[in-house]
């Protein structure tokens, strides 16, 4: 049984490195149209060498990061996603779902500021009110 149990696992894992490999700069995702619906839109990402690491020129977005005395500590998010048709990547949870669309809120950020030739290319900062805390960008 215990055989059986561990092939399984290894074939699956198998199969998600393939599905890695294989996954674009797309994803489906919740995204406001000109009427401010919600509806799901395949979202190119430009900035990420890999929509499995948020982390690249516009930001790093971390998960379950938290703030101490030697600064801002977390790890980079890594969302669960699976594959559709084309290299479509489809998040599998909520919290994946979540991540992929701060990241392209900062995608978008960069792009605006680069436009108005303000600030430093590839940087966002966000400041809480209260102490210094700050999440990190480029």
């Amino acid at each position: 049984m215990r055989l059986v149990l561990a092939i399984l696992l290894l074939a699956t894992v198998g199969c998600a490195n393939n599905s890695h490999d294989q996954c674009g700069n797309k994803v489906l995702l919740l995204w406001p149209t000109a009427s401010n619906e919600f509806k799901f839109r395949e979202i190119e990402f430009t900035t990420l060498k890999s929509p499995y690491e948020l982390k690249g020129s516009a930001a790093e977005v971390f998960y379950e990061g938290r703030v101490t005395d030697s600064g801002y500590d977390g790890s980079v998010a890594r969302p669960r996603l699976t594959r559709a048709k084309g290299g479509l990547c489809v998040p599998t949870d909520a919290g994946s779902s979540m991540a992929l669309t701060a990241y392209k809120h900062f995608e978008n950020l960069q792009i605006f500021d680069r436009s108005l030739g303000r600030g430093r290319p590839g940087f966002v900062a966000a400041q809480s009110g209260c102490g210094n805390s700050h999440s990190r960008g480029r």
